[in-house]
């Protein structure tokens, strides 16, 4: 590290770990969604009513989605070590500049809706198993929630990213 520039290189680094971070969730989300039924066929599991189905998932998806939203804050600031020495390789306030760039809820938002869409469709394609269903709609829900908690946070700050 010691041929690294912080003042030339930093940023570069930092977007490109962001953008193999993105890919590397994106492409995470898709596979887990896609094994999502092939997995939960090779365990025994209770049967599972549809009503506790419906109200776990909604009761959980919405108290996530709302303890985010009343937290709002980005638990990456809170770390002053790590802060210190991703700045001294990379430049002054690289850090800050990852964890405003890096986005978790919208990281969060989009790889579950990818893993709950993706889920659907492989459960739906496969064998209709319930738990696959409760999963993959719960983490959908999740999502939709979450959307909806940056939406609410945008008409009354601090905004969530």
């Amino acid at each position: 590290m010691r041929y690294l520039n912080p003042e030339r290189h930093g940023p570069i680094l930092i977007n490109l770990f962001i953008a193999l971070f993105w890919l590397f969730l994106i492409y995470d989300a898709y596979l887990q969604g896609s094994e999502m039924p092939i997995v939960l066929s090779e365990v025994e599991l209770p049967e599972l009513p549809l009503v506790l189905f419906a109200a776990v998932a909604f009761v959980g998806s919405l108290g996530a989605s709302a303890f985010t939203f009343w937290q709002r804050k980005n638990i990456m600031e809170d770390m002053p070590v790590i802060a210190e020495r991703v700045d001294r390789y990379f430049g002054e306030g690289a850090y800050s500049r990852f964890t405003r760039q890096l986005r978790p809820v919208w990281a969060s938002i989009l790889s579950s809706t990818i893993l709950g869409v993706v889920g659907l469709y492989a459960t739906y394609q496969f064998n209709h198993h319930i738990w696959s269903y409760a999963i993959c709609g719960g983490t959908l829900l999740f999502a939709v929630f979450m959307f909806i908690a940056w939406l609410v946070s945008r008409r009354y700050p601090p905004m969530l990213s």
